[in-house]
């Protein structure tokens, strides 16, 4: 389950706003500041749950991708991992996985 949880975890998405870079340049650059972004534990059981119910991971954008593999490292953490427990978002994903 915990695998599960790790693979579907990532943040809120980004309002990016460029003023005449191309929408590649902007794409790029908007994935390096998603990674460099640090994650609460709940923006992470956020967007987990946006992603899980839009559709999973196959279906998620470049950008929410991204973040997931932030928040995937960030889920190496025991005390961050056991945070997101707490989260309502975690409570709302565990309910989508419920058999």
């Amino acid at each position: 389950m915990k695998k599960l949880l790790s693979i579907t975890f990532a943040s809120a998405l980004l309002v990016l706003s460029s003023c005449g870079e191309s929408s590649e340049n902007a794409s790029t650059d908007a994935a390096k500041d998603a990674k460099a972004i640090q994650y609460s534990p709940c923006d992470c059981a956020d967007i987990s749950y946006k992603v899980a119910k839009n559709g999973g991971v196959d279906v998620a954008s470049d950008l929410d991708n991204v973040k997931l593999e932030a928040c995937n490292e960030l889920m190496g953490s025991t005390s961050f991992s056991s945070k997101v427990n707490e989260c309502p978002s975690y409570l709302k994903l565990m309910n989508l996985y419920k058999f």
